[in-house]
């Protein structure tokens, strides 16, 4: 068979267990499905053309011929170490954009590229028949059984992705070590990859800020989701009556209102009105912050604090984003 077509199988299949991964482990954080494949679609793009700018640049120096070799794809190939370095950077401005949790979306990236290699690892084991290579294959599945397990826990987030950052690549190198699979673009992003997952397992374990992750079940999140959105509508309904209740929005107002105690007594309505409609729609904003936060991940999260919000007080209070003691400090 076509070594092309092989190799070209083997990426297509890691790459979509890759994005399976990442999808589902997103949507148990909570997060919004769509946006998150609209995410998953425009880093992936931009990881291609990067990937494809690396690869024509080391192939033809002259920047313009380069261009010419990415679009026109006259030449085949892509550079990984570009690939993983434009989808990482068009990551972090889409979560800066969007105002997401980093760390808690880190750790759902970091667990899909995990099962992508590791899947790599199994697919180019049987077609090369290195069965020596199903070993550290094998060690891949437990550093994931483990990142999993940091997950469903809930320990620090980012702690799961700093570890599959910081082992994988260790594990890539030990197994093609003795092989011309492993280049030196491959070990130079291998070493980035290790120092970088080194480097926010370090932060992670020292930062005071957030010791326990704030994890919730999918179905908690649903609920709660629901719930916000039926309170809402519950407002809005309120809003609405209160705007056909304001004295000075009535029909023919100037015509009936001819002595002073009428205009007092209007008056007095309207800055009654006024104070229910305030107050409705603060709670509306409230309820719209709360559901903002579901889904970017960083619900159940004080905003001032950055510590877990009692679960108790978010049962009684589901559009709370700010700790008992913060709220309390604020008031």
């Amino acid at each position: 068979m076509n070594p092309f077509l092989i190799n070209g199988f083997i990426y297509c299949a890691s790459l979509l267990i890759a994005v399976f991964f990442v999808w589902y482990e997103s949507k148990l954080d909570g997060f919004d499905e769509d946006q998150i494949f609209d995410f998953i679609f425009l880093t992936l793009i931009v990881g291609f053309l990067s990937g494809r700018f690396v690869f024509a640049l080391s192939s033809n120096p002259d920047f313009w011929e380069a261009l010419k070799v990415m679009v026109y794809l006259n030449i085949v190939g892509l550079s990984w170490l570009g690939f993983f370095s434009g989808s990482f950077a068009g990551a972090i401005i889409w979560i800066r954009l969007k105002k997401w949790s980093f760390y808690r979306l880190f750790d759902a990236l970091s667990i899909g590229f995990g099962f992508g290699l590791a899947m790599w690892e199994a697919l180019t084991a049987l077609v090369t028949k290195n069965y020596m290579s199903i070993l550290f294959f094998g060690l891949s599945l437990l550093v994931l059984a483990l990142c999993l397990l940091l997950r469903r826990k809930k320990y620090v987030f980012g702690l799961a992705g700093g570890l599959i950052l910081a082992s994988f690549p260790l594990i890539i190198i030990l197994n093609f070590a003795n092989k011309d699979a492993l280049n030196m673009e491959s070990l130079i992003f291998s070493v980035i990859l290790i120092t970088l997952g080194l480097g926010i397992l370090f932060i992670r374990l020292r930062s005071a800020r957030m010791k326990v992750s704030r994890g919730f079940s999918t179905e908690f999140l649903k609920n709660v989701k629901n719930l916000l959105l039926s309170k809402d509508k519950e407002l809005a309904k309120e809003e609405n009556l209160l705007i056909k209740e304001d004295p000075y929005l009535k029909p023919d107002r100037d015509v009936m209102n001819n002595e002073d105690v009428d205009e007092a007594k209007e008056d007095e309505a309207k800055e009654t009105t006024d104070i229910l409609s305030r107050s409705v729609r603060e709670m509306r904003m409230q309820i719209k912050k709360a559901l903002a936060k579901i889904n970017i991940g960083t619900y159940g999260i004080c905003e001032v604090c950055h510590k877990p919000i009692d679960e108790a007080r978010l049962r009684a209070f589901p559009q709370a984003t700010m700790c008992t003691r913060c709220a309390e400090k604020k008031e």
